[in-house]
């Protein structure tokens, strides 16, 4: 819809962003403007169906839906973290273009929030929230994938070194599960903190 109501945007900058949080470990789902607004927001978190996010991102996001709009105002007020990667919202379909109640929501929305002009520069902005990574490898490569299953954390990771360290936030014991021949073996723990392992 963006495309269509905002002539000059440009969608590979969102491909830029995903790639680069993808490189650097950091995981990150792609949401929908309905999802946004059905989404409930508080305590620094938007829950979206059975996942929570901390920080959302828009990219390029020029035009976006009313009810997404105050839905990323409510979870900035809850102390949730907006980051907006080039152009920030300037219309809506509330009554389209330069709508000064949309700049109010986008200026509220990034009172705490981050302004970035380039996609590949994400990770470390990201890194430098005073939030605790999902995961993160000592060498700073490697890709994750992570979902919470009932009390179960599961990360799906790809690249990482062979003998590389990795952090985890979760608790309790951690195991390898291969994918290629569907064993399973519990890894030795070598920190634990209230953060993770």
């Amino acid at each position: 819809e963006a495309m269509q109501a905002c002539p000059g945007v440009r969608p590979n900058r969102t491909w830029e962003a995903a790639d680069a949080l993808s490189r650097h470990g950091i995981d990150y789902d792609f949401i929908d403007a309905k999802s946004i607004q059905n989404a409930e927001a508080g305590d620094g978190v938007l829950r979206v169906a059975d996942e929570e996010y901390r920080i959302l991102i828009l990219v390029d996001a020029k035009a976006m839906r009313w009810d997404a709009l105050r839905k990323i105002r409510d979870f900035a007020r809850g102390g949730g973290t907006v980051i907006v990667v080039g152009e920030e919202p300037t219309a809506s379909n509330r009554t389209g273009a330069n709508d000064p109640q949309v700049a109010e929501i986008v200026r509220e929305a990034l009172s705490n929030g981050v302004r970035e002009s380039n996609p590949k520069s994400l990770p470390a902005r990201i890194r430098a929230l005073p939030m605790t990574p999902d995961f993160q490898t000592k060498s700073g490569e490697g890709k994750v994938l992570h979902r919470r299953i009932g009390s179960l954390d599961v990360y799906m990771t790809m690249h990482v070194r062979r003998g590389d360290e990795i952090f985890l936030r979760s608790v309790g014991s951690v195991e390898i599960w291969n994918a290629w021949n569907g064993t399973m073996e519990r890894k030795p723990i070598l920190r634990r903190t209230d953060k993770g392992v």
